[in-house]
């Protein structure tokens, strides 16, 4: 499974996705700066990966922290959430998450570890929910059709298989014969660079199209 966002013992490995599909780059953000940065820069992109970039960096910061007094901690973990919210003010996932994390740290004594446990939990629960999408999702899909996808829903900007995308991938698992209709999506090319290299690397078929051209290739 890839993964384009990894919480490690001294950063946060975040695949950078302007470097797509020519080069797979990764960064290694040890500094609430350097995420801010990477945030702002679109490196790492979609809302439920942001929100999961957040999460592990106040799981990284209150694990880094030298301070021994709790609300000192606090203070620090909340100067970071802002930050991050500044970074990407409309992340409506973003802001859920930090204020997630927050919640664990207030009410925990042992706030590091608590923060670590609830950042691995929320990536296990958004893996799942990927999953549950990939499995109803790809019950919408028959064999022999052709689907058409916008920007980019998949591993690139939800931990697991994605959101709409993965219906896509669970439905060629299955053995369906399908091809993809994919726009470029301009004017950061999502679709171009990222959708595309996501489904070169499950092997299935697919197109890419200029945006207008989105209509008449459904109306076909």
């Amino acid at each position: 499974m890839l993964r384009a966002v990894e919480l490690r013992k001294d950063c946060i490995r975040i695949l950078d996705q302007t470097m797509l599909p020519k080069k797979v780059s990764f960064l290694k953000c040890r500094t609430v700066q350097e995420l801010v940065e990477a945030l702002r820069g679109m490196r790492v992109r979609g809302a439920p990966l942001i929100g999961m970039a957040g999460a592990m960096w106040l799981a990284l910061a209150a694990s880094k922290s030298r301070t021994k007094q709790r609300e000192k901690l606090l203070e620090e973990l909340n100067s970071a959430a802002e930050l991050l919210r500044e970074a990407r003010p409309t992340g409506r996932d973003l802001h859920f998450y930090l204020d997630r994390m927050l919640r664990v740290a207030r009410e925990s004594s042992d706030v590091a570890r608590a923060l670590v446990r609830e950042a691995r939990k929320i990536e296990r629960e958004m893996v799942e929910i990927s999953k549950r999408l990939g499995e109803e999702g790809s019950k919408l899909i028959s064999d022999g059709q052709t689907v058409l996808t916008h920007c980019n829903t998949g591993s690139l900007a939800m931990p697991g298989e994605g959101t709409a995308l993965a219906a896509i991938k669970f439905a060629w698992r299955q053995g369906k014969r399908i091809k993809v209709l994919v726009t470029e999506t301009r004017p950061l090319l999502q679709g171009a660079r990222l959708t595309c290299w996501e489904l070169e690397r499950e092997g299935i078929p697919h197109r890419l199209i200029v945006d207008s051209a989105a209509g008449l290739c459904m109306q076909r």
